[in-house]
């Protein structure tokens, strides 16, 4: 199990922790175990606007790699369903998974602890097309099975229609 984390610690988590339930025994490992699960979702989730690792944890990933490690722990240490539905702490930890969201999306950008924008990938780029959202024509492996999508049909008479 890897005792470096990347995003959080377990000293942050357990000042977390100690906010919302009152501190266990909870072994650093098994914490470090939610702490792993936590960076690995995040890291998959921007890997594709952002190249990894970052050379400094981005601060806001710090506070949702926490929130979202601490969340894992909970739901599997403290929180039973009916005491996750009294608790406004679960509302909390479902922003961050609403701001990781945002970020994921480039609708949030990372700033570093100095304040500097952290510039996205360049290196790659999604290829979009003006069919995208009709079915396919066309498939690979049996030429005889070719559809043609009524709605794209539709569209291109409106198109020469609106043209005339």
């Amino acid at each position: 199990m890897p005792t470096s984390l990347s995003f959080t610690t377990v000293s942050l988590m357990m000042q977390t922790i100690s906010i919302v339930a009152s501190r266990t025994s909870t072994p650093s490992a098994d914490l470090c175990a939610f702490a792993v699960r936590a960076e690995s979702e995040i890291n998959a989730r921007v890997a594709n606007l952002y190249t990894l690792p970052f050379a400094a944890a981005p601060p806001l990933l710090e506070t949702i790699a926490t929130e979202i490690a601490v969340q894992k722990y909970l739901e599997h240490r403290v929180f039973t369903s009916e005491r996750r539905n009294d608790s406004e702490w679960p509302k909390t930890f479902d922003r961050a998974w609403k701001t990781l969201d945002k970020i994921m999306k480039g609708e949030m950008p990372l700033v570093t602890s100095s304040g500097g924008i952290i510039p996205v990938r360049t290196d790659e780029a999604e290829v979009w097309s003006n069919t995208k959202t009709y079915i396919p024509t066309f498939g690979e492996d049996d030429p005889s099975q070719q559809f043609v999508d009524d709605n794209k049909l539709d569209d291109l008479a409106d198109d020469r229609d609106s043209a005339r």
